[in-house]
């Protein structure tokens, strides 16, 4: 009896030991990843060397008599942290029209219709990272793009038939250039709208269709 009370004490003493063997051999747990984690966004466009910017602009206020419809198109390239640079064309039909009194425009040429085409640079800067360091305070740089813009072309003028007016067409300012402030709204990561204000020797104001390629 005394032996058996002996070997249960023994018994006893040594299952902490074993338990402690038994955990130790035991294979880890593999960690738990959560599959819901949120991806980290990519940041705006202007923000990213290499991004393109295509955009396509009507002049909504404008100088010159105009018989279709001014198109703009833009495709600028990030070339820097928040500065967008490249090419643009300007093209649209016009009258030679000839103001003869107040709010009151005479044709000169009839049914003649010139035809007007601007090649050039342009750049533009954006200003929401500014902005959002200077008032310390995050803001939507993922869908409002506020930016300043000017460019600098060469504009050509010509017309189909021999009634055109030499001196007319002579006439034309073939160094152009401007400055706006702009404002895009991306109403998808890829895909917004826009509204330009400023001067250039086209018209006074814009607005148009803006697509990102990254």
């Amino acid at each position: 009896m005394k032996r058996l009370w002996i070997f249960c004490l023994i018994a006893l003493l040594s299952m902490p030991a074993f338990a402690q063997i038994s955990n130790d051999e035991a294979p880890e747990k593999p960690a738990i990843v959560p599959t819901d984690a949120p991806e980290e966004k990519p940041s705006v466009f202007y923000r990213n060397k290499g991004s393109f910017t295509i955009s396509a602009s009507n002049i909504i206020i404008g100088k010159q008599r105009a018989v279709s419809m001014p198109v703009n198109l833009q495709i600028e390239a990030t070339a820097f942290k928040n500065f967008t640079i490249g090419p643009m064309f300007t093209y649209f039909m016009l009258k030679n029209v000839k103001q003869v009194e107040t709010n009151q425009n005479q044709v000169q040429d009839g049914n003649m219709r010139y035809h007007q085409l601007m090649v050039g640079l342009r750049g533009s800067y954006h200003l929401m990272p500014l902005f959002q360091k200077i008032i310390r305070k995050p803001m939507l740089t993922d869908y409002v793009d506020v930016y300043v813009t000017s460019f600098v072309g060469y504009s050509m003028m010509f017309a189909n038939g021999s009634k055109a007016n030499l001196d007319f067409m002579e006439a034309n300012e073939r160094i152009r250039g401007g400055a706006a402030l702009g404002v895009r709204s991306m109403v998808l990561p890829r895909f917004g709208f826009f509204v330009e204000m400023g001067y250039t020797s086209y018209g006074y104001g814009s607005f148009g269709i803006t697509t990102v390629i990254k």
